[in-house]
């Protein structure tokens, strides 16, 4: 039920979150057709459902996620045992759900400008799909966890940039309003003294 599913949620300010479960042996019992209902029950209720399927394709989730989403994102790295893992994945499991790299949108993430690794539109040709953003590498993504906080409460330019860029997109999918909203920084003080 629409109420059900709101009372789950954790909640701040107008971002709804659906925590996933607690007990590892629990993600097996979902099945496709679960997550397909949670997602069409959460679009009734909102105007944007984001879905962070993970990668595991052996569980329900993913693959629920992908049969109930009109707007797919691929979020991958500069390694080669990403694309690697795609391409298996493709061939035996994309198949089989009527699915192509042409239904994906590519966000390169921890991109790293260096000799000898792909740029992100030969990534988005490796993986025969469009870019949609490129999110640099920042060294402090696990002080970012310790924190409990996004990258961007630290304040680089260019990922802001970015991630900006990737939700007017989301957006202009969904035929929807992009409203900027800044994210507070943490000040030089409190990141020294964290």
């Amino acid at each position: 039920q629409p109420r059900e599913l709101i009372d789950t949620c954790y909640r701040k300010e107008n971002l709804y979150i659906l925590p996933t479960s607690k007990l590892i042996s629990d993600m097996r019992h979902y099945h496709p057709e679960h997550i397909e209902y949670l997602v069409s029950l959460a679009s009734r209720e909102f105007d944007v459902v984001l879905i962070d399927a993970g990668s595991n394709i052996h569980l329900g989730m993913c693959v629920g996620s992908l049969n109930s989403t009109n707007n797919k994102f691929l979020v991958t790295t500069q390694q080669d045992n990403a694309r690697s893992y795609f391409e298996m994945v493709n061939d035996q499991v994309f198949s089989i759900l009527d699915l192509s790299p042409k239904d994906f949108l590519l966000i390169v993430n921890k991109y790293v400008n260096a000799p000898g690794l792909y740029a992100p539109s030969q990534l988005a040709d490796m993986y025969k799909t469009t870019l949609a953003g490129t999110l640099p590498y920042l060294e402090y993504g696990w002080q970012a966890e310790r924190d409990k906080c996004t990258l961007l409460a630290y304040g680089n330019n260019e990922y802001e940039k970015q991630i900006s860029n990737i939700s007017k997109l989301i957006t202009e999918l969904l035929d929807i309003e992009y409203i900027n909203i800044s994210v507070k920084k943490k000040s030089l003080f409190k990141k020294l003294f964290a």
